[in-house]
Protein backbone atom coordinates (compact mmCIF):
# COMPACT_ATOMS: atom_id res chain seq x y z
CA UNK A 1 0.00 0.00 0.00
CA UNK A 2 1.57 3.41 -0.62
CA UNK A 3 1.48 6.40 1.89
CA UNK A 4 -1.25 7.92 1.27
CA UNK A 5 -3.72 4.53 1.54
CA UNK A 6 -5.82 3.00 4.83
CA UNK A 7 -8.45 0.62 5.33
CA UNK A 8 -11.28 1.50 6.82
CA UNK A 9 -14.59 -0.23 8.20
CA UNK A 10 -18.06 0.63 9.04
CA UNK A 11 -18.04 -2.53 11.46
CA UNK A 12 -15.46 -4.95 12.09
CA UNK A 13 -11.75 -5.54 10.19
CA UNK A 14 -10.30 -8.89 9.57
CA UNK A 15 -7.32 -10.10 8.61
CA UNK A 16 -7.00 -14.13 8.86
CA UNK A 17 -3.88 -15.88 8.53
CA UNK A 18 -1.92 -14.89 5.62
CA UNK A 19 1.85 -15.91 5.95
CA UNK A 20 2.51 -12.09 6.84
CA UNK A 21 0.94 -8.71 7.06
CA UNK A 22 2.29 -6.21 6.85
CA UNK A 23 0.39 -2.44 7.63
CA UNK A 24 1.67 0.39 5.97
CA UNK A 25 0.15 3.89 4.35
CA UNK A 26 -2.48 5.44 7.36
CA UNK A 27 -3.35 2.18 8.74
CA UNK A 28 -6.41 0.11 9.57
CA UNK A 29 -9.26 2.44 11.03
CA UNK A 30 -12.64 0.59 12.24
CA UNK A 31 -16.14 1.20 14.01
CA UNK A 32 -15.95 -2.48 15.38
CA UNK A 33 -13.05 -4.70 16.53
CA UNK A 34 -9.58 -5.41 15.13
CA UNK A 35 -8.85 -8.56 14.30
CA UNK A 36 -5.13 -9.51 12.56
CA UNK A 37 -4.06 -13.59 12.45
CA UNK A 38 -0.81 -14.18 10.90
CA UNK A 39 1.08 -17.42 10.51
CA UNK A 40 4.57 -15.75 10.92
CA UNK A 41 5.35 -11.85 11.19
CA UNK A 42 3.27 -8.70 11.47
CA UNK A 43 4.91 -5.24 11.15
CA UNK A 44 2.90 -2.42 11.43
CA UNK A 45 5.57 0.08 9.52
CA UNK A 46 3.47 3.32 9.57
CA UNK A 47 -0.35 5.08 10.41
CA UNK A 48 -2.34 3.47 12.91
CA UNK A 49 -4.59 0.87 14.15
CA UNK A 50 -7.69 2.41 15.49
CA UNK A 51 -11.44 0.76 16.75
CA UNK A 52 -13.63 3.91 18.01
CA UNK A 53 -16.05 1.11 19.96
CA UNK A 54 -13.98 -1.65 19.90
CA UNK A 55 -10.93 -3.73 21.03
CA UNK A 56 -7.78 -4.41 18.51
CA UNK A 57 -6.51 -7.98 18.43
CA UNK A 58 -3.01 -9.38 16.95
CA UNK A 59 -1.79 -12.70 16.86
CA UNK A 60 1.32 -13.17 14.95
CA UNK A 61 2.67 -16.86 14.47
CA UNK A 62 -0.40 -18.30 15.08
CA UNK A 63 0.96 -22.00 14.18
CA UNK A 64 3.15 -21.56 17.49
CA UNK A 65 6.15 -22.30 14.99
CA UNK A 66 8.65 -20.01 17.22
CA UNK A 67 9.18 -18.09 13.78
CA UNK A 68 6.27 -14.81 13.96
CA UNK A 69 6.71 -11.34 15.66
CA UNK A 70 4.62 -8.36 15.86
CA UNK A 71 6.53 -5.10 15.37
CA UNK A 72 5.66 -1.68 15.28
CA UNK A 73 7.92 0.61 13.66
CA UNK A 74 8.62 4.24 14.65
CA UNK A 75 5.39 6.31 14.91
CA UNK A 76 2.68 3.97 14.56
CA UNK A 77 -0.09 3.86 17.34
CA UNK A 78 -2.51 1.32 18.38
CA UNK A 79 -5.82 2.55 20.05
CA UNK A 80 -8.57 0.92 21.21
CA UNK A 81 -11.84 1.98 23.34
CA UNK A 82 -11.92 -1.49 24.65
CA UNK A 83 -9.13 -3.69 25.05
CA UNK A 84 -5.41 -4.25 22.96
CA UNK A 85 -4.53 -8.12 23.09
CA UNK A 86 -0.75 -8.91 21.74
CA UNK A 87 0.81 -11.96 20.81
CA UNK A 88 3.25 -13.78 19.09
CA UNK A 89 7.19 -15.31 19.10
CA UNK A 90 8.30 -11.25 20.40
CA UNK A 91 6.92 -8.02 20.26
CA UNK A 92 8.40 -4.81 19.80
CA UNK A 93 5.92 -1.84 20.71
CA UNK A 94 5.41 1.70 20.19
CA UNK A 95 2.36 3.47 21.43
CA UNK A 96 -0.85 1.78 22.73
CA UNK A 97 -4.07 2.71 24.13
CA UNK A 98 -6.68 0.84 25.36
CA UNK A 99 -10.01 1.93 27.23
CA UNK A 100 -10.45 -1.61 29.53
CA UNK A 101 -7.17 -3.23 29.45
CA UNK A 102 -4.00 -4.44 27.94
CA UNK A 103 -2.84 -8.14 27.68
CA UNK A 104 0.39 -9.37 25.65
CA UNK A 105 1.82 -12.42 26.13
CA UNK A 106 5.66 -13.17 23.66
CA UNK A 107 6.94 -16.62 23.97
CA UNK A 108 10.34 -14.92 24.00
CA UNK A 109 10.76 -11.16 24.47
CA UNK A 110 8.73 -8.15 24.86
CA UNK A 111 10.56 -4.55 23.86
CA UNK A 112 8.55 -1.37 25.01
CA UNK A 113 9.48 2.06 23.58
CA UNK A 114 6.86 4.28 24.03
CA UNK A 115 4.50 4.78 25.90
CA UNK A 116 1.68 1.85 26.97
CA UNK A 117 -1.73 3.02 28.47
CA UNK A 118 -4.76 1.43 29.34
CA UNK A 119 -7.79 3.96 31.07
CA UNK A 120 -9.18 1.14 33.25
CA UNK A 121 -9.16 -2.42 33.34
CA UNK A 122 -5.90 -4.40 33.74
CA UNK A 123 -2.74 -4.25 32.35
CA UNK A 124 -1.16 -8.04 31.75
CA UNK A 125 2.32 -8.21 29.92
CA UNK A 126 3.70 -11.44 30.07
CA UNK A 127 7.29 -13.02 28.27
CA UNK A 128 8.87 -15.89 28.34
CA UNK A 129 12.45 -13.91 28.44
CA UNK A 130 13.17 -10.50 28.86
CA UNK A 131 10.62 -7.69 29.27
CA UNK A 132 12.12 -4.34 28.61
CA UNK A 133 10.40 -0.98 29.30
CA UNK A 134 11.93 2.26 28.33
CA UNK A 135 8.75 4.46 28.43
CA UNK A 136 5.97 4.80 30.09
CA UNK A 137 3.53 1.58 31.67
CA UNK A 138 0.15 2.78 32.60
CA UNK A 139 -3.09 1.92 34.33
CA UNK A 140 -4.41 5.50 34.41
CA UNK A 141 -7.40 5.48 36.48
CA UNK A 142 -9.65 3.28 38.43
CA UNK A 143 -8.32 -0.11 40.69
CA UNK A 144 -7.18 -1.99 37.95
CA UNK A 145 -4.07 -3.92 38.29
CA UNK A 146 -0.94 -4.14 36.39
CA UNK A 147 1.41 -7.01 36.10
CA UNK A 148 4.97 -6.93 34.47
CA UNK A 149 6.18 -10.43 34.32
CA UNK A 150 9.89 -12.09 32.56
CA UNK A 151 10.55 -15.43 32.52
CA UNK A 152 6.71 -16.19 32.38
CA UNK A 153 7.56 -20.13 31.11
CA UNK A 154 9.50 -20.41 34.31
CA UNK A 155 12.60 -21.58 32.85
CA UNK A 156 15.15 -19.42 34.68
CA UNK A 157 15.92 -17.21 31.49
CA UNK A 158 14.11 -13.52 31.42
CA UNK A 159 14.98 -10.20 33.02
CA UNK A 160 12.55 -7.71 33.65
CA UNK A 161 14.86 -4.28 32.16
CA UNK A 162 13.03 -0.97 32.94
CA UNK A 163 14.79 2.41 31.91
CA UNK A 164 17.73 1.04 30.78
CA UNK A 165 18.10 3.16 27.45
CA UNK A 166 15.63 5.82 28.63
CA UNK A 167 13.52 7.24 31.81
CA UNK A 168 10.44 4.83 32.10
CA UNK A 169 7.34 4.95 34.39
CA UNK A 170 5.72 2.01 36.02
CA UNK A 171 2.20 2.85 37.32
CA UNK A 172 -0.95 1.82 38.21
CA UNK A 173 -3.20 4.53 39.64
CA UNK A 174 -5.27 3.11 42.21
CA UNK A 175 -4.40 -0.92 41.75
CA UNK A 176 -1.57 -3.38 42.70
CA UNK A 177 1.77 -3.70 40.92
CA UNK A 178 3.67 -6.62 40.07
CA UNK A 179 7.12 -6.44 38.68
CA UNK A 180 8.98 -10.17 38.49
CA UNK A 181 11.77 -12.12 36.19
CA UNK A 182 14.55 -14.15 37.20
CA UNK A 183 16.30 -10.52 37.40
CA UNK A 184 14.41 -7.49 37.87
CA UNK A 185 16.32 -4.18 37.10
CA UNK A 186 14.93 -0.55 38.03
CA UNK A 187 17.02 2.15 36.54
CA UNK A 188 20.48 2.27 35.38
CA UNK A 189 23.87 4.68 35.51
CA UNK A 190 21.68 7.05 33.16
CA UNK A 191 18.23 6.35 33.71
CA UNK A 192 15.04 6.52 36.14
CA UNK A 193 12.72 4.21 36.72
CA UNK A 194 9.97 3.70 38.15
Amino acid sequence: ANAGSSITAGGTIDIDDPFDVVLAGQGLSANGDISVVALNDVDLTAGKVFSKPGSVSILADSDGSTAGEFTMFANTSLTAKRSVTLSGQSLSLQAVTAGTGVDFDAADFIDIDRKIQTTSGIGDLRAGGDLFVDAEVAVSTGSGALSLVADSDSDGDGDLLIAQTANSTVSSRDGALTLSGENVFLGSDNFVGL
